[in-house]
Formats: structure tokens, sequence, C-alpha cells
């Protein structure tokens, strides 16, 4: 796993790991990598990449919260954060050098980021309960 991937991991396991949490599994396959780290009953991540120098970092703290990444291209970093119950979120990204990051503090968000092209950038913090985000960028 290479260095930055490895410290996002770490920035966003830290506090689950103070709470007693499980780490999740680490890919590293062919420049693509995963990390995941969940806590709580019922969440998924599901990731689909394709390319290369592609990483996903993500956390989940709660239940029944919901990730879905679908990356292609190159050198595409997505980040996500979840910490509440119900949340989702979805991130799909093709192209080279994009970056998209969701952090959800709460229950009952949804956050959808959509980046097609090169070097584009998305931030979504939602906090609170029923937030709704949608980005879309070409």
């Amino acid at each position: 796993m290479n260095a930055r991937l490895a410290a996002l991991a770490a920035l966003l396991s830290a506090p689950l790991a103070m709470a007693g949490d499980l780490a999740g599994p680490e890919f590293t396959t062919g420049g693509l990598a995963a990390a995941v780290v969940q806590r709580g009953d019922a969440n998924t991540v599901t990731a689909g990449q394709s390319g290369r120098e592609l990483q996903l970092a993500a956390s989940q703290r709660g239940r029944h919260n919901q990730a879905s990444v679908t990356q292609q291209g190159s050198s595409n970093t997505v980040e996500l954060r979840q910490n509440g119950n119900d949340n989702d979120a979805t991130v799909i990204q093709a192209g080279a050098g994009n970056s998209a990051a969701i952090d959800q503090q709460g229950s009952f968000n949804s956050a959808r980021v959509e980046q097609y092209g090169h070097d584009a950038g998305a931030r979504v913090t939602q906090t609170g309960n029923g937030k709704r985000a949608i980005v879309i960028q070409h």
C-alpha cells in the first residue's frame, strides 16, 4: 500500500481504533488500493476500480451505512467517512487526477459525487440528519 493511502487509512481509523474497532481489509493490486475500516452492523462498501494508481479509503461507524465507489482511469482518490446510521454515499470517477471526499456525521444523509475528466476535486461534509448533496463535474 502506498504512503498516501496508508496515511488516509490511519487517519480514518484512528478515532475508531480507540473505541475498539476492527480494521477491515486492505487491498493493493496492480496500482489499485483500498482500505476499509468498519464498526457497527450491516455497513457495506462496494467498490469497482479499473485503471492505475486508484485509491480508496473508507471508514464506517454505526449501522446500515452504505458506500459505493466506481473509479476508472488513473491517479484518482476517494476518501469516505460515515459516522451514524442509514447514511448513503456514492462516488463515480472517470478520468485522471480526480479526488473526492465525503464526510457524513449524523443519520439519514445522502451524498453523490460524479466526476468525469481530469483534475476535478469535490468535498462534501454533512453534519446532522437528513442532508442531501449531489455534485456532478465534467
